[in-house]
């Protein structure tokens, strides 16, 4: 065996027992996209680029760690939300966290489906992949981020800024995409899930 293949094969196995970050998530269809990717730009041109200023536009269902090598489970298990009928979200208007965390973001009112949906990758996480419930996180205030920022004085600059434009949309999430990344990379794969047409 040749040393190249030798040192492949260490870095092969070190990446399979690395964790990786998993992301569930709702990506808006167009135009919904294209309309967050441009209040992305707009902000970047204001106040210069920010912590996920630069970030594709969706709304975080959860947010986990596994080992890669638990992937073909994840996938496998996660599959079953396809029995989870498409529906309806709204998209109304700008906000911000302004605790620890400072993010400028548009508001996705929390709807009954999208609390039967966070119940159900509980259960999925707990019961059917033995995981321990502190060890996933579950937005409790659904959102789409424009930009976190550092300082407050920015973000509410910002939000003045953009509450200037109204703006509103709806939109059918036919389906949810699973993303991983190692960590403080990008995101290197995805897998989509089809929900169940009406």
């Amino acid at each position: 065996m040749s040393l190249m293949l030798i040192v492949q094969a260490r870095q092969d196995i070190f990446m399979l027992t690395r964790p990786k970050i998993y992301n569930l998530r709702i990506v808006p269809p167009e135009p919904v996209y294209t309309d967050v990717t441009d209040f992305k730009k707009v902000f970047i041109e204001h106040y210069g680029k920010q912590p996920l200023s630069a970030s594709k536009p969706h709304i975080t269902l959860a947010v986990f760690q596994m080992l890669p090598y638990c992937q073909d489970t994840l996938v496998k298990t996660f599959d079953s939300l396809s029995e989870v009928p498409e529906f309806r979200l709204e998209v109304k208007s700008f906000g911000v966290f302004d605790g620890s965390a400072k993010v400028l973001l548009l508001k996705i009112p929390m709807s009954e489906t999208m609390g039967q949906l966070h119940m159900q990758i509980r259960i999925l996480w707990e019961r059917d992949l033995h995981r321990k419930k502190n060890t996933l996180i579950v937005p409790s205030i659904p959102h789409m981020t424009i930009s976190k920022v550092k300082d407050a004085a920015i973000l509410y600059k910002a939000l003045e800024r953009f509450q200037n434009t109204p703006y509103y949309a709806s939109f059918l999430v036919d389906h949810l995409v699973l993303t991983a990344r190692p960590p403080s990379k990008t995101w290197d794969w995805s897998h989509k899930i089809s929900l169940k047409s009406e």
